[in-house]
């Protein structure tokens, strides 16, 4: 044939043209003006104002035009700079959604003594309100951790220890909850009880890692409206060692335990194979904890059993499974009495999985930990507004199956921010042409 090519390859290169031109048009329809966006924008506007004289920028622009940079692809306030001032029709693309519009771009310093003068939790009540309306729907799990800002090491505390924002932050949509910064003087359990002062919880399920688990943290959670499941560890080891007992006597009699396994068991995920076993108990339980701190605040034990296998590949290629299998047991104590199982297993994994992706997200794509903005709120108000991006970035990604948060930047950036009009105007006019057609 004149091209070169076969009649099967011409027809897979067609469809692939055909394919790639289509995810072309997804990424543009659901990158664009989204209704979250706008909103956000908007609500930017209820940040109070900080100076007393006219500024020439307000915050709500100079909060907007951070978020927009992270949006694409930007990390440094440097960069987002950079990038404004060499890309003004977009930003003011987006800033004219919320009703502004900007002649000349602010500088970099500019930005920053705004973010550092910015009230951090006037910032935060804005953004938390606003993930209520798009994101936090539902039954909710709100997972609790601490992380810490690395490259702030030298300019705090003496150097000898770095900064720790305590983050409780929505597991499935990654919208953020609440933030606060661990003060130098005290620990994440101390800030556990004003982190708490700051959420609506009605009726969320907390959960923590092991440096929470005490009764005095499930109380607090209790009175604030929550329910909550702590993981014990070493350092209640008598606890640990009666309820210990008490599962291994109780799992001869299958009337008082619920069992549950993943459905994912024996599949190789990740590199290893994995295989996890669930077991919850509520008969008994008041009298196991009575005269223990725990007393008339937790009413269900669970355990939870991993088995895991770790794949080796040999020096040809082939997978091999490696024979030494690493077996953790882990017990669990909550406050509600009628739990299931399946609702257990998910919010035990689901901890560490959202964990895990907010933080790696926030490290990886949006190099937090390389950021040395410590002065006044800066470093809490630019961790919010990261968080929100990527509540709008994972919102988005959720209909782009396949795309990383990287791409998805890039794309943002490359597309411009296609406003939402348009959009539909075009998706209208798309429609009728395949009618006709």
């Amino acid at each position: 044939m004149a091209c070169g090519r076969s009649k099967y390859a011409q027809n897979r290169y067609f469809r692939n043209l055909q394919r790639n031109a289509q995810r072309a048009l997804d990424r543009a329809t659901t990158m664009a003006f989204a209704n979250e966006v706008n909103d956000l924008l908007i609500s930017l506007s209820e940040v109070c104002e900080y100076r007393s004289r006219k500024p020439m920028y307000s915050v709500a622009v100079l909060l907007a035009v951070v978020l927009i940079g992270f949006l694409c692809g930007e990390n440094t306030i440097k960069n987002i700079e950079t990038f404004i001032k060499n890309n003004p029709d977009t930003v003011n693309m987006y800033l004219k959604e919320a009703g502004q519009y900007i002649k000349d771009m602010p500088s970099d310093s500019t930005i920053l003594r705004a973010l550092h003068d910015i009230d951090c939790l006037d910032l935060l009540a804005v953004i938390n309100e606003w993930s209520y309306r798009h994101f936090q729907k539902g039954h909710r799990h709100i997972a609790v951790d601490g992380k810490a800002i690395r490259a702030c090491l030298k300019k705090c505390f003496g150097g000898t220890h770095p900064p720790y924002i305590l983050n409780a932050f929505d597991v499935e949509s990654g919208a953020i909850h609440a933030q606060i910064q661990v003060g130098d003087k005290t620990n994440e359990m101390g800030e556990l009880f004003n982190l708490l002062d700051l959420m609506n919880l009605d009726g969320a399920y907390i959960t923590v890692d092991a440096a929470f688990s005490n009764a005095a943290a499930m109380r607090a959670v209790l009175n604030a409206g929550g329910h909550m499941i702590l993981a014990l560890k070493g350092n209640q080891p008598n606890l640990t060692e009666a309820v210990k007992a008490f599962m291994q006597d109780a799992q001869s009699n299958t009337d008082f335990v619920q069992y549950w396994e993943d459905s994912d068991n024996g599949n190789a995920l990740h590199g290893r194979i994995c295989n996890r076993r669930y077991a919850l108990v509520h008969a008994c339980v008041d009298d196991l904890l009575k005269d223990t701190d725990f007393e008339g605040v937790a009413h269900s034990i669970g355990m939870v059993e991993r088995y895991r296998k770790v794949i080796r590949y040999d020096e040809n290629g082939q997978k091999c499974i490696h024979q030494d299998i690493e077996v953790q047991t882990v017990y669990y104590i909550m406050d509600e009495s009628d739990i299931s199982v399946e609702e257990f297993a998910r919010y035990v994994r689901n901890h560490w999985a959202g964990s895990e992706i907010i933080h790696y997200t926030l490290d990886v794509e949006f190099d937090e930990d390389m950021s040395r903005v410590i002065k006044g709120n800066g470093m809490q108000n630019l961790s919010l507004l990261r968080k929100a991006a990527i509540s709008i970035l994972a919102d988005i990604k959720k209909k782009t199956k396949g795309m990383s948060f990287h791409d998805l930047r890039q794309d943002i950036r490359d597309l411009g921010g296609i406003p939402y009009d348009h959009v539909l105007v075009f998706e209208s006019t798309d429609d009728e042409c395949s009618k006709t057609g």
